[in-house]
């Protein structure tokens, strides 16, 4: 973990230590709460995929290109089926393509990925403009091959639909594979990166998986340190991945599932980019960008939306 805004990944677990809870006395306690954090797993943005459901309209292996990506949701829908579905109430899927629009940029443009993850973005650049444009003409064009309901379901809505085979393709992430198996165990998965630049060029979109916070002013620190001790011992660490079928922090620890066979390769290369809204955006206005992605997709004047987003972007950028 770095500074405001910047994440870093970690393939190792850090145990907690006595250091985690000290703080200076001195200071006021009310005015300044010191918080360790450990996460459950690593946790990279992707799309789960219906091995199955590709294969029948001809796509043995996931699209590599966006133009693949439009293609195969169009021979999809000749089928019946939707290609995507994702939970449009939770705050990560509310945006979608968006995160690799950003991230896309940001492997390419050294200035505007120092700019995105410090949340200072000067977004009257004509080109960063353009990279907006770029990523909501993209959200629209996905619309087209999204379940219906996407907007305004939360993502157990997704996730039914897409293990009774009605969409080949899933808002997704490592943390998901327990809970598709358990909803169709005949379930043949897979996980792909969103096709937004080609292969070589595109960027993996990192984020801590959820976890736990441990306040340093608790009244019982032993306590939590002995219990944090507990969850993250690699018995009972192992269990815990085991059930959720996540990608495990601890190396050695936890079988991955084979659908996330690749992702360790991803995370070993230069095009890992952190997660919007896990600091490089701040909630309130990654939420602004989704609804005004879709008020694009549905009232299409990209410059309105823009500037609303843009606006909201502005109330909340680092000084």
């Amino acid at each position: 973990m770095g500074g405001r805004g910047r994440l870093h990944y970690r393939p190792e677990l850090v145990r907690i230590d006595r250091q985690l809870f000290q703080f200076d006395s001195s200071r006021d306690q009310d005015q300044e709460r010191q918080d360790g954090t450990v996460h459950l797993g690593v946790g990279v943005l992707g799309l789960a995929y219906n091995k199955e459901l590709l294969a029948e309209v001809g796509y043995n292996e996931p699209p590599k290109t966006w133009e693949e990506f439009m293609d195969l949701g169009e021979k999809l829908k000749a089928k019946g089926k939707d290609l995507f579905a994702y939970g449009g109430k939770d705050e990560t899927a509310i945006g979608n393509v968006l995160h690799w629009t950003f991230g896309d940029y940001a492997v390419k443009d050294p200035a505007f990925k120092e700019a995105y993850l410090s949340n200072t973005v000067d977004w009257s650049k004509p080109e960063y403009r353009s990279m907006l444009k770029e990523g909501l003409e993209r959200f629209k064009q996905l619309n087209a091959y999204v379940r219906t309901g996407s907007f305004t379901n939360d993502g157990s809505f997704a996730q039914q639909a897409f293990a009774e085979g009605n969409v080949a393709v899933l808002f997704s992430g490592t943390w998901e594979s327990g809970t598709l198996h358990k909803l169709n165990p005949d379930l043949k998965l897979g996980f792909m990166n969103m096709p937004y630049a080609p292969e070589e060029q595109n960027a993996y979109i990192f984020v801590p998986e959820d976890g736990m916070a441990a306040n340093a002013k608790s009244k019982h620190p032993e306590e939590v340190k002995t219990f944090l001790n507990w969850l993250f011992s690699k018995e009972t660490y192992a269990k815990i991945q085991k059930a959720k079928g996540s990608f495990s922090a601890m190396p050695g620890v936890g079988e991955l599932d084979e659908s996330y066979t690749d992702v360790p390769n991803w995370l070993n290369t230069d095009r890992v980019i952190s997660f919007a809204n896990t600091g490089p955006v701040p909630s309130p206005t990654w939420i602004a960008l989704g609804n005004a992605a879709q008020e694009y997709t549905f009232k299409g004047d990209a410059d309105k939306s823009i500037d609303k987003f843009i606006t909201a972007y502005n109330k909340t950028k680092s000084s």
